[in-house]
C-alpha cells in the first residue's frame, strides 16, 4: 500500500471486531447497520508535540482539567511538596472551589468575600490522612451535588418562535416535588471524587469554614490492571449513577445512595441544627468486559461521560435513554517522514436500557401441579450505538440546556454541536427565520484556528470559549456569525431575515444563561456587531425583557406587591443591565436609555443596601451607617434633581401656555438627553423612588439616634455632615415617601390616563416597556392626560413647599453617566462605584513614579526616575514610612544595620540597582543635582508642609496597589520577593538601631514625599560602601 494515498490508509485500519472485543451478544449477532463505522474524511494540521502530551494525560486519569471560570476568584494556591495540580472544579453557584493534586489531595475554597477571594476549608473525616499518598490515590472522577433550591430552579427554554412579528419561548420547570439527591441542609453542598483504587469519597458540607468526608470502595483490587483510569457520575431521581473505567478496558456502571443520618442539634450560632453524618450505599447495574472504538482498537479512552434522558418538557420525537458518551482521541507523530499524523476521535455511545426478562415458552409446558409462574427483575444493559468519527482531536464534552445539545470541544478551537435525538451536528437552517433552537442553528459558529490548543473551556451555552495555546497564553474566542452582519443589498440574496434571527437568538441566550446563577449573560453581547442598527438594539431589548420579567407596569398592583416585586424580581435588573451594557460607540456620549438604566440600576443598589441595613428590629451600629452615606447623599441628589426637572418644565408650560404639555415635554427630554423625566413617568422606576425616599427616611433618623455612640472622631464628624445634607435639602423628603404625596399622586393620574384611554393589560405594559427600554422624547399618547395634570394640577400644589432657587441652581454632573472617553485621566472627580463617594486625590509613594516621569524629560540622569520605582516595593515599608517624617533617624538606623552586615534587603535589590547607588556614592553632586531637579518639579505643584504630611500619612501607607500604573507595576516586578523578605530584616534590626546621626540624612527636607524617598535613595548609597 502506498503510504502517501490517505484514503488507503486510513480504510487500512478500518476492519470488522473480532469476537473478542464485541460487547455482547447483541453486537454479534445483532443488525449489520451497528458495525457501520465512519472514516475520517479529512486530516487537519499536523499535532504539535504539547498536544500529543495533553492527549497522553488525559489517557492516563479522567480528572485533568486545567482551567475552569466561575465570577469569583480566589487566592494563589500551592501544591503540597512532590505534587501538581491536575484538576479544578467549582460548583455551578461557582461559590466552592475543589482543588485535586496529582496524588489524591483534594483543597477545598469557599466563601468568596468583597474582595473576590476564597478561604481554605479544611476536611474533617474517615478519609484517609494526606501523608504518604501515591499515584493510586490520585483522582479520576469528581462530581458536585445540585445545591438546593437554586439548582433545581433552572428552566429548560424552549425554542424562540416568531409569531405576528413577536419571538417568544417558553421555560420548563423541573417538578419540584420529584425525588431528588442534594444536601439536606438549604444553601449547603457536597461532592463525590473516585480515586485508582475505587475508592469513593463524599465530602460534605458541615458549616461555612469545615467540611467532613465519607468514603467506601466500589470494588476490592487484585491486580494492578483493575485500577481506574476514568470515572463519571449523573444523577437520576434520588440517587446518582457512576460510570467507571480501568485499565483492562472494563466498564462498569453502579447505583450509589446516600444515607444522610440527619440529627438535630445544637452548635455555636443557633439551636436545632441538622447535624448529618452520611453513609455511601453501592450497588452493580451492569458492566462490560471490553471497550474500544471499532475500527481503531488500538486507541485508549480520553474522556467519559454519563448522561440523563431528555426531560419530557422537551418533548423529544424518539425515546430517549441514559447515555454513556466515550472520546477516543488519537494524535501522534509519523512513523516517517513519508507518512501523515493521523489526528481524529472516535466518539462512542451506549444506551443503558432495562429489558424485560421472561422464562422460556418451553417452562409453561410443565405440569399444572408445577409451581406458579416466576415473574423476573427487569435487566439493564448497554445496548451500542453506532460510532461516530471525527477528524478534530475532542478536548471536551459538555452538555447544555438540560441535556439536549451535546457540545465537543476540539483542538482546532471549533466546536461540534450535536442534536441528543439524533446525534447529528448542528448546521444552520438557511431560510429558516421563524425558529431558533439554538447558537449554531441560527449560524453561529467557531472558526478554525490556525494552530492547536491544549486546553479548551467553553461557558455555559458554547457562545465563546478559552484556550491555552501550544504558547502558554490564553485567550478568549467568541462565536462569529457565518453570514456575517453586513447587510446585502444587490436585489438577489436578502439575509436581513438571517440577521433577526441571530438577534433572537441571542435574546434566547441570554434568557438561558440569566436563570444560570453562576453564568454572566453580559458577555453573550460580543457577538454582536458594535454598531448594531437601533431597530435591532430595540428589539434585543424587547424580546430579552418579554422572556424574563412581567413586571413592567407596577402602578396596577397593590402595596405589598409592589414592594415584593422591588424587592424580589431581579430579572428586571438583568434586563436594564443589558440596556447599559450595550452603548454604541465607546467613545460617545451614552443615550437615554443607558442612562436611565444607569440611575435605576443605582437606585436599586441605593434601595437595597438601605432597606436591608437599615432594620427596625436590629437597628445597625454607626460603622454600618457611615458606610452608607455615600448611597443616602447620591439618592438625596437625584430626588433634588428629579424636582428640579419637574419644575423646569412646569415653568416651560407657564412661559409657553399655548403649546400643548406633551410638545413641551418632548421638546425638554430632546434637548436635555436626561432620563430624569422617565424617571417619574415609567411606573418601575417611579415605585422605586417612593420607596427609596422611604428607606432614606428611615436611614436619616437612625443617623440622629446613633450619634451619641459613634466609636470614632472621624465617624461622627462625617455622619453630622451627612445629616447636614437633610437638613439643607429644598424640599421635605415626606413628600415623595408618603403614599398619598407627590409620587403616589402622580401614580393615581398615570393609572386614571390608562383607564380613559381603555387600553387592555397588554398594551398597556407595552407602553411602559417602550418608556423603561426604549425612552424617547415622544411619550405613549395613552399618557397625555396624565402628563397634563402632572403639570397643571399636581406640581403647583408642591410649589410652596420647595426651594425652587436651590432646585434651579443644583449640580447634577455627578449623576450622569458619562462617556468612557470622559473617565480616567480626563474626568473631573472620580467617584467610587459602589459607595458614590468621592475618592481623595492624594500623593502616594505609589504614585511616585508617574510624578517623576513627567519630568524625566529635564533630568540628566534619566535612570534615577525607574531607580525610585523599584525602590518604592524593593525597600522595606519601615524605611518608606520614617523616610517621610525623620530622615535623620532613618540615616541611623541604616547605618547600624550596614555595621553589623549588609541587610538582607539591599542584596536583595538589583544588581544595576546596587550599582547605581554606590557610583551615586562616589559622585555626590552628581546625584544632588539629579535629585533637585525631581525637588524643584515637586515643589512647583505638590509642596506640602509637615502638618499636611503627617496628616496624610495613614492614607498614603493604606493606598491600594491597584492605584500603579502599569509602567509602575512592571518596573516593580523584580523587588516584590526582596519587600517581603526585607521588611522582616528591616523591622528586626531597627529596634537596636543606634542614635548617631548623619550630616547627609540630616540635611534632607521632609516637606516632600519624593524628597524623602530620593533622601533614602542617597543614604543608602553612601552607606552601602
Amino acid at each position: 500500500m502506498d503510504n502517501n494515498d490517505l484514503a488507503d490508509a486510513v480504510m487500512a485500519d478500518i476492519q470488522i471486531p473480532s469476537a473478542s472485543m464485541m460487547d455482547s451478544m447483541d453486537d454479534l449477532f445483532g443488525e449489520p447497520t451497528n458495525l457501520v463505522v465512519q472514516a475520517p474524511l479529512l486530516l487537519g494540521p499536523p499535532a504539535p508535540a504539547e498536544l500529543v502530551l495533553r492527549i497522553a494525560e488525559m489517557q492516563r486519569h479522567g480528572c485533568c482539567t486545567a482551567q475552569c471560570v466561575s465570577d469569583a476568584s480566589s487566592n494563589p494556591i500551592i501544591a503540597l511538596p512532590g505534587s501538581e495540580f491536575v484538576h479544578l472544579q467549582y460548583t455551578s453557584l461557582g461559590q466552592e472551589l475543589a482543588v485535586v493534586d496529582s496524588v489524591g489531595n483534594v483543597q477545598i475554597f469557599t466563601g468568596t468575600t468583597g474582595l473576590g477571594r476564597m478561604s481554605f476549608a479544611p476536611t474533617t473525616g474517615d478519609s484517609e490522612a494526606e501523608g504518604g499518598r501515591s499515584g493510586l490515590d490520585a483522582v479520576v472522577g469528581m462530581y458536585w451535588l445540585p445545591q438546593w433550591p437554586m439548582d433545581f430552579r433552572i428552566p429548560y427554554v424552549g425554542p424562540a418562535v416568531k409569531t405576528d412579528g413577536t419571538w417568544s419561548s417558553k421555560l420548563h420547570y423541573r417538578d419540584q416535588q420529584a425525588p431528588r439527591l442534594h444536601h439536606p441542609v438549604d444553601g449547603k453542598t457536597a461532592f463525590l471524587y473516585v480515586t485508582r483504587n475505587t475508592l469513593l469519597t463524599l465530602c460534605y458540607q458541615h458549616d461555612a469554614t469545615t467540611w467532613g468526608t465519607a468514603s467506601t470502595t466500589l470494588e476490592p483490587l487484585s491486580t494492578l490492571d483493575e485500577t481506574l483510569s476514568h470515572a463519571a457520575f449523573c444523577q437520576q431521581d434520588n440517587k446518582l449513577l457512576l460510570v467507571t473505567h480501568d485499565l483492562r478496558r472494563h466498564m462498569r456502571v453502579y447505583t450509589i445512595t446516600i444515607d444522610w443520618n440527619g440529627t438535630q442539634g445544637k452548635d455555636q450560632y443557633r439551636s436545632g441544627t441538622l447535624r448529618i453524618a452520611p453513609s455511601l450505599l453501592i450497588g452493580h447495574s451492569v458492566s462490560l468486559e471490553y471497550v474500544a472504538p471499532q475500527h481503531s482498537e488500538g486507541t485508549l479512552l480520553t474522556s467519559l461521560q454519563i448522561i440523563l434522558p431528555v426531560p419530557i418538557f422537551a418533548e423529544s420525537s424518539v425515546p430517549s435513554y441514559t447515555t454513556i458518551v466515550a472520546t477516543f482521541a488519537q494524535a501522534s507523530y509519523p512513523s516517517d517522514a513519508t507518512q501523515q499524523a493521523q489526528s481524529f476521535t472516535t466518539i462512542c455511545r451506549w444506551h443503558l436500557e432495562q429489558v424485560t426478562q421472561n422464562l422460556h415458552p418451553s417452562f409453561a409446558k410443565l405440569q399444572k401441579r408445577a409451581a406458579a409462574a416466576v415473574t423476573l427483575p427487569n435487566k439493564n444493559t448497554l445496548r451500542r450505538q453506532p460510532d461516530l468519527v471525527t477528524a478534530k482531536v475532542i478536548l471536551t464534552i459538555q452538555p447544555m440546556n438540560h441535556d439536549t445539545l451535546i457540545a465537543f470541544g476540539a483542538s482546532d478551537g471549533t466546536v461540534e454541536c450535536r442534536d441528543r435525538e439524533t446525534w447529528n451536528i448542528v448546521a444552520p437552517t438557511f431560510g429558516d427565520t421563524t425558529t431558533v433552537t439554538s447558537l449554531p442553528q441560527a449560524g453561529f459558529e467557531f472558526t478554525p484556528s490556525l494552530e492547536h490548543s491544549v486546553h479548551i473551556m467553553c461557558n455555559t451555552d458554547c457562545a465563546y470559549m478559552i484556550t491555552l495555546g501550544v504558547d502558554q497564553k490564553l485567550r478568549c474566542k467568541p462565536a462569529a456569525l457565518r453570514y456575517g452582519w453586513q447587510a446585502i443589498d444587490d436585489g438577489i440574496l436578502d439575509i436581513s431575515g438571517m440577521h433577526e434571527t441571530a438577534i433572537a437568538c441571542v435574546a434566547r441566550e441570554h434568557t438561558l444563561l440569566t436563570h444560570h446563577s453562576n453564568a454572566s449573560a453580559l458577555e453573550l453581547f460580543a457577538l454582536l456587531p458594535p454598531d448594531l442598527a437601533p431597530e435591532q438594539y430595540r428589539h434585543l431589548l424587547f424580546d430579552i425583557t418579554r422572556a424574563l420579567t412581567r413586571a413592567h407596569d407596577l402602578g396596577s398592583l397593590d402595596e405589598k406587591t409592589k414592594q415584593r416585586m422591588l424587592l424580589g424580581d431581579n430579572y428586571i435588573i438583568r434586563c436594564l443591565g443589558a440596556q447599559l451594557s450595550l452603548v454604541s460607540a465607546p467613545v460617545a456620549q451614552p443615550g437615554i436609555g443607558a442612562q436611565l438604566a444607569w440611575v435605576v440600576l443605582t437606585a436599586k443598589q441605593a434601595h437595597f443596601a438601605l432597606f436591608s441595613s437599615c432594620s427596625t428590629t436590629s437597628p445597625p451600629d454607626p460603622a454600618t451607617l457611615h458606610s452608607l452615606r455615600g448611597l443616602a447623599i447620591w439618592s438625596l441628589e437625584l430626588f433634588t434633581a428629579s424636582l428640579a426637572t419637574l419644575f423646569t418644565v412646569h415653568s416651560i408650560f407657564v412661559a409657553k401656555p399655548n403649546e400643548t404639555p406633551a410638545t413641551a415635554l418632548a421638546s425638554h427630554i430632546a434637548s436635555s438627553s436626561s432620563p430624569l423625566l422617565h424617571l417619574v413617568l415609567c411606573s418601575y422606576p417611579r415605585t422605586l423612588l417612593r420607596y427609596l425616599a422611604l428607606a432614606l427616611t428611615r436611614y436619616f433618623k437612625l443617623v440622629a439616634s446613633s450619634l451619641v455612640n459613634s466609636p470614632s472622631l472621624l465617624i461622627k464628624t462625617d455622619l453630622l455632615e451627612t445629616i447636614s445634607k437633610i437638613k439643607t435639602l429644598p424640599f421635605r423628603l415626606e413628600i415623595l415617601a408618603a403614599p398619598d404625596g407627590l409620587l403616589g399622586e402622580i401614580d393615581r393620574v398615570v393609572g386614571e390616563a390608562y383607564a380613559v384611554s381603555t387600553i387592555g393589560p397588554r398594551e398597556r405594559a407595552e407602553a411602559e416597556l417602550t418608556m423603561l427600554f426604549s425612552p424617547a422624547p415622544d411619550l405613549p399618547t395613552s399618557l397625555n392626560g396624565a402628563v397634563k395634570s402632572i403639570w397643571t394640577r399636581i406640581l403647583p400644589k408642591y410649589t410652596g413647599e420647595m426651594d425652587l432657587g436651590a432646585l434651579y441652581f443644583y449640580d447634577t454632573a455627578g449623576l450622569i453617566l458619562q462617556s468612557r472617553e470622559r473617565t480616567g485621566a480626563r474626568a473631573k472627580r472620580s467617584v467610587d462605584v459602589l459607595t458614590k463617594l468621592p475618592i481623595a486625590e492624594v500623593f502616594s509613594l505609589l504614585a511616585l513614579s508617574a510624578l517623576a516621569a513627567s519630568v524625566s524629560a529635564q533630568q540628566s540622569s534619566p535612570d534615577l526616575v525607574s531607580i525610585i520605582s523599584v525602590l518604592q516595593t524593593g525597600l522595606p515599608s519601615s524605611i518608606l514610612q520614617e523616610a517621610l517624617t525623620n530622615s535623620a533617624g532613618l540615616s541611623s538606623e541604616i547605618a547600624s544595620e550596614f555595621r553589623v552586615a549588609t541587610p538582607t534587603w539591599f542584596t536583595a535589590l538589583p544588581t544595576d540597582i546596587q550599582t547605581y547607588l554606590v557610583s551615586a556614592a562616589n559622585s555626590p553632586s552628581a546625584f544632588a543635582n539629579a535629585t533637585a531637579g525631581i525637588a524643584s518639579t515637586l515643589n512647583g505643584t505638590a509642596v506640602m508642609n509637615s502638618t499636611s504630611v503627617a496628616a496624610a500619612q495613614s492614607s498614603i501607607l493604606s493606598s491600594n496597589s491597584a492605584e500603579i500604573s502599569s509602567e509602575v507595576a512592571s518596573a516593580s516586578a523584580a523587588g516584590t520577593t526582596s519587600r517581603g523578605a526585607g521588611s522582616g530584616a528591616a523591622s528586626a534590626t531597627s529596634a537596636g538601631a543606634s542614635s548617631s546621626s548623619s550630616a547627609a540624612g540630616a540635611s534632607m527636607p521632609t516637606a516632600l514625599y519624593g524628597m524623602g524617598l530620593a533622601g533614602a535613595v542617597g543614604l543608602v548609597g553612601v552607606l552601602a560602601l
